[in-house]
Formats: C-alpha cells, structure tokens, sequence
C-alpha cells in the first residue's frame, strides 16, 4: 500500500512537473487537468514503455533536483533558507518574512536559473516521452488513469514488479 502512495506521490509531481513546463511554453494557455483514459485502451505494451519512461523521468528529476541545490549554493544562499523563504513567500496566511536586499538580489538571479533548470528538465523529459513512442498527452492521460483506477494501478504494479526481478 505504501508503494502505491508514494508512486502516486511521484506521479502527481511528474504530471505537474510537466503541465507546468509544456503550458509555460504556450503562452496565454492555463493547464488544464489531463482526463483518463478508458484503462482497457492501454495496452501491456504501452503501459510497459509508460513505466520505462516514467522511470527515466524521475532519474531526470532526481537530477533536476541536485542542479536545483547546487544553484542556489552556488548563488550564494543556504538551500534550506531559500526553501523557507520561498514556501513563506507562497502562504498566504503567514505573516511574510522580511528578505534583505542582498537576499532579494540573491533570489531573483536564483529564479531566475531555477526556470532555466526547469526548461531545460522539462525538455529532456518530453524528448523521453517522445522516443519512447508517446505524446505528452497520452503520457499525462496515463498517469491520471492510473491515479483514478485501481486496476490499471495493479496492471502497472505487476510490470514494475516484473523489471525489478530482472
């Protein structure tokens, strides 16, 4: 069960990783949620290549994440204090923190890299999706199926269960 979660977890990221990415490149459009599928239209084979780029996507990601920290050290700023600062800048209800002018300088040029980072994530992540036979679309339209049903999830499961072994 927890294995479950925690790949939902994932993919709810990657989805949003990749909303995110492929409708800031469109201008004007706001994401839409990707609407499942009918699980019976995925076939083994491509739930099969689903979970092969699935799996280079978040090796990707788990790439992204370490340029991400190396950045904002390399700007100058500790990683956790930038976190908090940004999370308490995104809260609404919570008093917002007073940031210095260098601070302030410090993290415009850090956004600034960070959108560069995440084009660039975003880029390689749809060029996998592509060479492994699939639109970003249906990539998208997979992962909300396999959030929605719990059928497919079992079918996923059994695949990724099958490639760990070998």
């Amino acid at each position: 069960m927890k294995s479950i979660v925690k790949f939902t977890s994932v993919l709810s990221f990657i989805c949003l990783f990749l909303v995110a990415g492929v409708t800031a490149q469109t201008p004007g459009r706001r994401p839409n949620r990707p609407q499942p599928l009918n699980p019976d239209s995925i076939s083994k084979q491509e739930l099969q290549n689903f979970a092969e780029t699935s799996a280079a996507a978040q090796k990707i990601q788990q790439s992204s994440v370490s340029k991400v920290k190396a950045t904002v050290q390399k700007d100058g700023m500790n990683f956790n204090h930038f976190r908090q600062l940004v999370m308490a800048q995104r809260n609404p209800n919570k008093k917002q923190p007073k940031i210095s002018k260098a601070d302030q300088k410090k993290m415009a040029k850090i956004q600034k890299d960070l959108m560069q980072i995440q084009n660039d994530t975003n880029q390689e992540i749809i060029k996998k999706i592509k060479s492994n036979g699939m639109t970003v679309e249906r990539y998208q339209r997979i992962i909300a199926t396999l959030q929605s049903n719990k059928e497919l999830r079992q079918r996923y499961g059994k695949i990724k269960q099958q490639e760990a072994s070998q």
